[in-house]
């Protein structure tokens, strides 16, 4: 898994007592006031109060076209 930092791109919106925290208008957690903890979803992790969003490694491209002996490529 690759590790992105979006911590720039994550607003906050206050709420009872925690901060929401979004990324492109979609909530992805939230910091409790009190206790400054952080939850997020599955797909994010927070490290030293910065947010990261993980993301699968891309697969290797070995060739693009498939068959090129039928002549069509």
């Amino acid at each position: 898994m690759k590790r992105i930092e979006v911590t720039s791109f994550v607003t906050g919106k206050l709420n009872k007592g925690n901060i929401d925290l979004y990324r492109n208008k979609v909530k992805i957690g939230e910091l409790n006031i009190k206790t400054a903890v952080y939850q997020v979803d599955a797909s994010y992790v927070v490290e030293d109060h910065r947010i990261y969003v993980l993301e699968k490694e891309p697969e290797d491209i070995k060739q693009f076209v498939f068959d090129c002996d039928l002549g069509w490529c």
